[in-house]
């Protein structure tokens, strides 16, 4: 998913009429200079110039597309883990077990967790910028998550009267508190005794 220009959300309309069709070959060129970039060097030293250089695009390709740091940054980090973790698996412990090792594999990366905290700390002093995080990267995670509790409900796996919105943060809680704080890695096994004790807990199974 691109995140659009900062001209493109001021005014969409004059902005598809003006330029050339965007070239999807050319995005993905500069995310992955990016996700290189960011392996490389972090979020405080990357420099968009040299995104750009790697890419093998000019600087103004690049700005036309994202304005800033931040933003480049948002869109490189949907690139590289999507936006949708959850998928059907046509059962609640195995859609659960796939989103916790979805979000294991982001949290587990030591240069992605890095990234996150200056990233998030910079959001911190532009609200466009963080409304605009929290709509393209947290909003279809959650949206995800509840989906495939809705789908479990309508298999008679979930509880009709439970919270997915309170749900969903139970079940990333100790996740986060796990990579974050004990800088530990979890295995499968890990995952699927947190979703087994998840269920056991709060399911009708």
């Amino acid at each position: 998913m691109a995140i659009p220009s900062s001209s493109a959300r001021r005014d969409p309309a004059r902005s598809r009429k003006s330029g050339r069709p965007r070239n999807p070959a050319t995005d993905g060129a500069i995310l992955d200079a990016c996700i290189d970039q960011l392996d490389q060097v972090g979020y405080r030293a990357l420099s968009l110039a040299e995104v750009a250089r790697s890419a093998g695009v000019g600087k103004p390709t690049l700005y036309r597309r994202w304005s800033s740091k931040p933003e480049l940054v948002i869109a490189t980090l949907l690139h590289r883990y999507g936006d949708q973790p959850v998928p059907d698996t046509g059962s609640l412990r195995g859609d659960l077990i796939e989103a916790q090792r979805h979000a294991t594999q982001l949290l587990s990366d030591p240069s992605t967790v890095h990234v996150l905290v200056a990233l998030l700390a910079d959001l911190s002093l532009e609200p466009d910028l963080d409304q605009l995080w929290r709509r393209l990267f947290l909003a279809p995670r959650r949206a995800s998550f509840e989906a495939a509790l809705q789908r479990a409900r309508e298999r008679g796996e979930w509880r009709s009267d439970l919270s997915t919105t309170w749900a969903a943060d139970w079940l990333t809680g100790p996740l986060l508190s796990h990579v974050l704080f004990s800088r530990g890695r979890l295995g499968r096994r890990d995952i699927e005794q947190s979703v087994d004790r998840f269920i056991a807990a709060f399911s009708h199974i």
